[in-house]
């Protein structure tokens, strides 16, 4: 049976907003009242995410510099020695092309060069870079401050990428916020933390991807842009990396091979025929890769002989995926059609098998009594350690909708609830954390750059902490 979003249960229609779960049940609360603790105290040692006012503000450090100062009189070259240091030979051509008095030759050659650099940027970006400007995350369709996000798959340590291009470590361990930035850090799409590891993070970005080693006992707050280490990728839009921390794969929306990269050694391997993979998926089981494309094909690879079999969506790209904790499940939604698709199977991801099946229709409704609305394309789902809550992003609306799910010879998926934000925000994104130890912990984004804690706790699951404070109550 498909799950509908028009079954899921209805809120409080007097502003209430919900905080948590407790053994199946939600609990609300005002937006002027949002006390966590005294439902669970499961997250109260996480440590408090708060995003820095200069991301909250980008007017305050978007000023130039340069127009602070009152202009003087110059020489033509030291204006043109000035242009050549301040942003090179365009600024340069400007200069030229505005120069007073008649046109001269040299002002007519140089707006002729820039119009016809202006137009062959215009064509380049129309026709030969739509993975820039279609499918590579940039800061002007961007909503709120956070870019990306990321758990570290063994210990409370969450990162967060900004629209600054900088990258924040909060951790439970240390009341220092480690904040990772470097001129080769441009345009940040994607954040991973390296398994096995205490604090190897990678950075996707448009000049590649930046290594950095965040040291869990040091007490330095702006690490030096020095100790990154650079993998060359134009314009990466996923990164992942194998379970065992052992292999990173990179892909780019329109290169044609995702490229391999044995860290340890910085060898680069490139996989052919890949397709222009847009994100990437590595399955819990190890040896298994999703591989998103921007045509209604997607692919899963084996990443012992890298050979994949090839899938065919029944209309669009695949937008959003998500692989089930025993890695023999996955989920994916695509661009065209309002489903969530399962693709259910034995450890053997390559032999016979019926085709994806229909679990969740995502068709946009109205919530009754309100103006407000769930639902539509699918912007990024994930599935908690358990496979037991299905959190749901969609491309518009205020709502995280989260299913109730169970594995088992076919998968059951239930509707669960649906989150809001305070007043008129919107969810940018979110992750489950890896290791919560009573249940399952969704870390949300929201357009105004705050981070909320969701968690669903099981009194089965509740850590000795918790039971130990509901017990004082």
């Amino acid at each position: 049976m498909v799950c509908e979003l028009s079954d899921f249960p209805l809120g409080p229609t007097d502003g209430q907003i919900p905080l948590c779960e407790i053994d199946g049940d939600l609990h609300y609360s005002s937006p002027e009242f949002l006390n966590l603790h005294v439902y669970t105290s499961s997250v109260s040692d996480h440590p408090n995410v708060v995003i820095s006012r200069d991301v909250l503000q980008p007017s305050l450090r978007k000023s130039y510099e340069g127009k602070v100062f009152l202009p003087t009189p110059d020489s033509m070259l030291q204006r043109l020695q000035d242009a050549w240091y301040e942003c090179g030979i365009i600024r340069v051509l400007e200069v030229l092309s505005q120069t007073d008095g008649s046109p001269s030759l040299s002002q007519r050659l140089a707006s002729g060069i820039l119009f016809a650099c202006n137009i062959g940027k215009q064509l380049k970006d129309k026709f030969f870079s739509p993975s820039e400007e279609r499918y590579f995350r940039g800061d002007e369709t961007r909503i709120g401050p956070v870019i990306c996000m990321a758990w570290h798959p063994s210990t409370t340590k969450l990162a967060i990428g900004t629209t600054d291009d900088s990258v924040s470590v909060f951790s439970v361990q240390t009341r220092i916020t480690p904040v990772l930035k470097s001129k080769a850090q441009r345009r940040i799409t994607d954040i991973a933390w390296r398994p096995l590891t205490a604090g190897e993070l990678a950075v996707g970005c448009a000049d590649g991807i930046a290594l950095w080693n965040v040291d869990p006992n040091s007490f330095v707050a702006r690490p030096s842009s020095s100790t990154a280490v650079i993998l060359r990728h134009s314009y990466v839009t996923s990164i992942v990396w194998s379970p065992q921390g052992d292999i990173l794969v990179s892909c780019n929306g329109m290169d044609k091979s995702m490229v391999v990269w044995h860290v340890d050694t910085k060898e680069r391997i490139a996989v052919p025929s890949a397709g222009g993979a847009s994100f990437l998926l590595w399955n819990p089981s190890l040896s298994k890769l999703m591989a998103a494309t921007l045509s209604k094909t997607f692919r899963l690879w084996s990443t012992e002989k890298w050979d994949c079999e090839t899938w065919t969506t029944a209309g669009g790209r695949v937008t959003a995926a998500t692989w089930s904790h025993d890695g023999n499940c996955l989920l994916f939604a695509t661009s065209a059609l309002p489903y969530i698709y399962c693709l259910q199977r034995d450890r053997d991801l390559f032999g016979d098998a019926p085709p994806a099946s229909i679990v969740a229709n995502t068709t946009m409704v109205q919530i009754p009594g309100t103006e407000d609305v769930v639902g539509g394309e699918v912007k990024k789902m994930d599935w908690d350690s358990e496979s037991r809550h299905l959190a749901v992003l969609f491309n518009e609306g205020q709502f995280v909708a989260v299913y109730i799910t169970s594995l088992g010879s076919t998968l059951s998926i239930q509707p669960g609830f649906l989150i809001k934000g305070i007043s008129n925000e919107i969810p940018t994104c979110f992750s489950f954390q890896k290791d919560f130890v009573d249940g399952a912990n969704l870390t949300i984004c929201w357009s105004t750059g705050r981070v909320q804690y969701f968690p669903m706790v099981y009194k089965r699951n509740m850590s000795s902490s918790f039971l130990r404070s509901r017990s004082a109550l």
